[in-house]
């Protein structure tokens, strides 16, 4: 029927501008909230930087006086984090799925994702991340057909979250690779700006958004308690297109947990205070960052004078010498050669 048929194209071409809409209006959004919270994710390079115990830099007043082998680096962040995550993955929790259906397939699956959720906590992210944990909680099947539980962590520093009334709006997870890679992983894809026959893009770089997020349900009844007022969907998202098309995730509830890291309550911007967010779910570190700093500096100097008690610099005068000091004469074991003619 050519009718019929001409309506499949016209429904098709609206679904397609629907989904580009969709992708650039989402891509849009995650972008902004990735730049808005920027500052947090610089908290959270420091804090790395403590933990995996990055040598401590002398800055640059300094000026030389201090030699980059006597800066000194405590470890008492790494020592401080061991501890905490040992005592959180000791620990026993109580967790309970909730289910309506009294199907034995059913109710074995959600005992295993009880035991699987008991034996998982993502501690490190908890103690070392500042701002929320986020973790993947789906029922799959697997080859053969079984209901399995399906856990992922996701890593704060790369997920951004957009909160409804009740939760989330979409949750996007960062990957950022080469072009190349990009191409590689999503076959068929093209940059709307392609350049890949000419080869000078492969060392470029973009971000891959592996989104989840939900849609109204048009087929949502309020008054049948089994019909959901959304659906829920993953797909990834490069430069405004989908890389991969979203496909439905048939859960009833948001596949994404979102928590803070602490119990500090969601807080609003004031007129002395725009970065609230940089307060809610604070890493372990946080009250000792400016001490550890100081111990770290302190540290330094201290090697540093150690070092010239052991090796003093020496000074030699003679008539050809230097009038005036050089740089590095403060240094160990260096020697320094003054005039004793006037010119």
């Amino acid at each position: 029927d050519r009718s019929l048929t001409t309506n499949t194209r016209s429904e098709t071409r609206r679904s397609t501008r629907s989904t580009t809409a969709e992708a650039t209006r989402l891509n849009k959004a995650v972008e902004q909230e990735f730049s808005q919270i920027q500052p947090l994710y610089d908290l959270m390079d420091d804090d790395f930087d403590r933990w995996s115990l990055k040598p401590y830099a002398i800055d640059e007043d300094n000026d030389g006086v201090i030699a980059p082998e006597d800066a000194y680096t405590t470890n008492n962040p790494r020592v401080l984090a061991g501890k905490i995550i040992a005592f959180l993955e000791s620990t026993k929790e109580l967790i309970r799925i909730p289910y309506t259906t009294e199907k034995e397939d059913q109710e074995n699956a959600n005992s295993n994702a009880e035991r699987l959720a008991i034996g998982f906590r993502d501690a490190w992210a908890s103690t070392v991340r500042t701002g929320r944990i986020f973790l993947r909680g789906l029922l799959l099947k697997n080859e053969r057909g079984d209901t399995v539980p399906d856990m992922l962590p996701f890593d704060p520093r790369h997920t951004v979250v957009r909160f409804g009334a009740e939760e989330p709006e979409w949750v996007a997870v960062r990957k950022i690779q080469s072009r190349r890679e990009i191409r590689t992983r999503f076959t068929g894809f093209k940059f709307s700006d392609d350049r890949e026959e000419l080869g000078d893009d492969f060392n470029e770089h973009s971000s891959a958004f592996d989104i989840y997020f939900r849609r109204r349900n048009p087929d949502f009844d309020k008054d049948d308690k089994e019909s959901m007022p959304f659906t829920y969907w993953n797909g990834v998202l490069v430069n405004s297109k989908w890389a991969r098309t979203p496909e439905e995730l048939f859960t009833t509830r948001f596949p994404i947990a979102v928590v803070a890291t602490d119990s500090t309550m969601p807080l609003s911007p004031t007129e002395t205070e725009d970065q609230p967010f940089l307060q809610e779910g604070s890493s372990i570190f946080a009250e000792n960052r400016g001490i550890w700093d100081t111990k770290n500096r302190l540290g330094s100097y201290a090697n540093h004078l150690a070092h010239l008690a052991a090796d003093p610099p020496k000074v030699f005068s003679s008539i050809e010498g230097e009038t005036e000091l050089e740089d590095g004469t403060g240094e160990a074991g260096s020697v320094v050669n003054l005039a004793t003619a006037n010119d």
